[in-house]
């Protein structure tokens, strides 16, 4: 019976000794998987400094965090195995000693298990820290990573000023591959130069990303109301072609929370006196009605129509002044607000457009037959009275 017992106590002992030895070959194992991971980086760095090809920093950092995926899977393996050798192991000697337990043999197996419990706990615990000194590398091989795709972003939209971002069929193979991950966190870097703030926000514009929209209006709003505006070297001929670049993609996006956004921005305009302010109220106006339109808001009309003595459609290159104003002027008119229409007219805007000034009367006519007989009227007496007078003499 002592020499059974000797063997058994044998037994148990080469069984801890032995087992913790299958957890040493997985840390070997992932210690080499460390080591390629690391040269692997070594290589990418390498290839980052000779060749401008963004796909294969992308590739390099799904590689590595396709390695923090495999060592995360491998603890937990480890933890399964550690586990699972554990339960049969209690199972196949609760079969063997039965018989002890029924003659007094409950005490030795219990210091048995708790002795290889704790063997087992601290074999876990060692390997758990080894784990994570290795789950730290891989994180600081990720951070590099991407710290490249960052810095090769920035190269990619320097090239290029702004407004030349809006249209997705301008965009470079290199554009195009840059992520919405990489160009949110241009994007929000206050540290950045705002110019690449600017243009990462058009590209996110571009690709109708609806959860960006709000960000880029606070991102607007917060420019007029600093000096930021008169530093951007990315447009310092033209500001309003780059501010209707912005703002007229936005207004094809109609949902409740951008209607909002855009109402509050044309208010805190139309109440704060802002440098500029008529180079940003027309294109937010445009948007705003967009909107309102395609979420049959006729509440933004009153807001709308107490902006028009501050539109400035004139400085945009892009998109002629008669166009934007036949927008607008059908935006009152499918907003069944013909006040709108008139203040157009009573506001000049359309004093060297006469097809626009048609377009206006003649739908004002439905509505309000007298104001467009009285209009027409004066008018005539303002050229007859034109014509009367003759030419300013000349010395």
């Amino acid at each position: 019976m002592r020499k059974f017992i000797v063997y058994l106590l044998l037994g148990v002992l080469i069984s801890i000794v032995v087992f913790p030895s299958f957890a040493q070959q997985n840390q070997n194992a992932l210690q080499q998987e460390i080591e390629s991971l690391k040269k692997q980086l070594s290589e990418i760095q390498t290839q980052l400094k000779t060749v401008e090809n963004v796909g294969k920093m992308e590739l390099a950092a799904k590689l590595a965090e396709a390695h923090a995926k495999l060592i995360e899977t491998e603890f937990d393996k480890l933890k399964l195995e550690l586990k699972d050798s554990n339960q049969q192991w209690l199972i196949t000697w609760i079969v063997v000693f039965l018989a002890f337990l029924s003659a007094g043999g409950l005490a030795l197996w219990s210091r048995l298990t708790k002795k290889m419990d704790d063997l087992i706990a601290d074999g876990v615990e060692k390997r758990l820290d080894g784990f994570k000194d290795t789950l730290e590398d891989v994180n600081l091989l990720q951070d590099q990573v991407w710290n490249l795709l960052r810095i090769h972003a920035v190269n990619v939209l320097g090239h290029f000023g702004a407004g030349y971002l809006i249209e997705l069929d301008e965009h470079t193979e290199q554009v195009k591959a840059l992520s919405k991950e990489v160009l949110l966190e241009i994007f929000n870097d206050k540290t950045c130069d705002i110019d690449y703030n600017w243009l990462a926000a058009e590209v996110l514009i571009a690709r109708n990303y609806t959860d960006c929209v709000v960000p880029i209006l606070n991102f607007l709003k917060d420019i007029v109301n600093s000096s930021d505006f008169d530093k951007m070297s990315i447009f310092p001929h033209d500001p309003g072609y780059h501010i209707r670049s912005m703002l007229y993609p936005i207004g094809q996006i109609h949902t409740q929370e951008i209607y909002k956004c855009l109402k509050s921005f044309i208010n805190h305009l139309l109440t704060e006196d802002r440098k500029n302010k008529n180079l940003w109220i027309a294109w937010i106006a445009h948007s705003l009605a967009s909107v309102s339109v395609e979420l049959n808001k006729k509440d933004s009309t009153t807001i709308l129509i107490k902006s028009i003595p501050d539109w400035d459609f004139s400085t945009d290159v892009a998109i002629q002044e008669n166009e934007a104003l036949t927008e607008m002027i059908n935006y009152f008119n499918l907003l069944n607000a013909p006040i709108g229409i008139k203040a157009i007219l009573r506001n000049g805007l359309t004093g060297n457009l006469p097809d626009v000034e048609k377009q206006c009367l003649e739908l004002l006519e439905k509505h309000d037959p007298d104001f467009v007989r009285e209009w027409k009227e004066k008018k005539e007496e303002t050229n007859t009275e034109g014509e009367t007078n003759g030419p300013e003499p000349t010395n």
